[in-house]
């Protein structure tokens, strides 16, 4: 049913504005473009990126449940729930820190950035882990073993890519602070 919910929202938010899926997959690779699109929305995420980023902790959360009961670790009834609680608490805990850093510091341009890169390359990661949550969930023993090493690398790789932007990001306070740079890091 989750599943079936989750490919609801995506339909849903793309029969809204069909653009959107272009410019995530620009973004990922353009930052220039990502630029532009954090310029139209002028500070403020609108409904259609909040709700493709629901989609994406939903996602992620159910991702770690089915991890979690291939290895054996269950929680109870309320596993998936757990999960999904961890996946937005971490996030919600990482955009409200790098706020507070942002209120601090005079970065607020960079912040804002980075917050939108980590939101846009989530997005991008929840609508992948659609069909590999589908797959793991349903797939047979073996598939959905390989599927599941596949979403790990995934998953991996576009974090490693995300802290790589982020890098790019912080590169002029890099050349200047770098013992503030690595503090951060």
């Amino acid at each position: 049913w989750i599943l079936l919910f989750l490919l609801l929202i995506l339909t849903l938010m793309i029969s809204l504005n069909r653009v959107v899926l272009t410019k995530i997959y620009k973004s990922l690779l353009n930052d220039n473009y990502l630029n532009g699109i954090l310029r139209e929305q002028k500070g403020a995420i609108s409904s259609q990126y909040f709700m493709l980023y629901v989609l994406f902790i939903v996602n992620a959360g159910l991702f770690l449940y089915l991890m979690m009961n291939k290895y054996g670790l269950h929680f109870g009834k309320s596993s998936l729930l757990i999960a999904i609680g961890i996946i937005s608490g971490v996030y919600i805990i990482r955009h409200g820190i790098l706020n507070i850093i942002s209120g601090v510091f005079p970065i607020q341009k960079e912040i804002n950035q980075f917050n939108f890169t980590i939101l846009i390359f989530n997005i991008f990661l929840g609508m992948i882990l659609l069909p590999l949550n589908a797959i793991i969930a349903f797939g047979p023993e073996n598939i959905s073993k390989l599927t599941l090493y596949l979403a790990l690398i995934l998953v991996v790789f576009l974090y490693l890519f995300r802290q790589l932007r982020g890098v790019f990001i912080a590169r002029d306070f890099l050349a200047y602070n770098k013992f503030h740079f690595f503090i951060y890091l």
